[in-house]
Formats: C-alpha cells, sequence, structure tokens
C-alpha cells in the first residue's frame, strides 16, 4: 500500500511538471524510478543479503542522456545516470 500511494504522488508531480512544459518532468519520472530501484534492492537485501535485479527499461531511460542535445541543454538525467 506504501508503494501504491508513493506512486500515486510521484505521479501527480510528474503530471503538474508535463503540463507545465518543463523538461524536468522527465527527471522526475526517472528518479521515481532510480527509488523505486533502491527501495525493491533494500526490500531483498533484508531477505537475501545479496540481492541483482535485472532493469528491463526503454533505451532513453537506460542511455546516456548527457551524450544528446536534450541532456547537455536541458539537464535531462536519465535512469542510467542516476543509479551510476
Amino acid at each position: 500500500m506504501e508503494q501504491n500511494a508513493r506512486v500515486v504522488v510521484k505521479a501527480e508531480e510528474y503530471y503538474r511538471k508535463m503540463f507545465e512544459g518543463r523538461y524536468d518532468s522527465w527527471n522526475r519520472r526517472d528518479k521515481h524510478m532510480v527509488d523505486t530501484v533502491n527501495r525493491l534492492m533494500a526490500h531483498l537485501d533484508q531477505k537475501t543479503g545479496n540481492s541483482k535485479l535485472v532493469i528491463w527499461a526503454h533505451n532513453s531511460h537506460l542511455g546516456n542522456a548527457k551524450a544528446t542535445e536534450v541532456g547537455t541543454q536541458q539537464q535531462h538525467r536519465s535512469l542510467h545516470y542516476i543509479l551510476r
């Protein structure tokens, strides 16, 4: 239930920024993905002590945004960039 509530709050933040036309809506989305991965890893590590995840996402979330025009001009940060 806690994760569901977190998703609702983050979705509202994301859509508000998206409708404002701001580039940081993308950053909020990827930051939420990172937070979810980190919470999942913490949960799994409590159970097993040595967890690993495979993250399946679109190329634009996993690629190096700093190598693109959007990444350099609009400060776009991808899932890949934040998790590094």
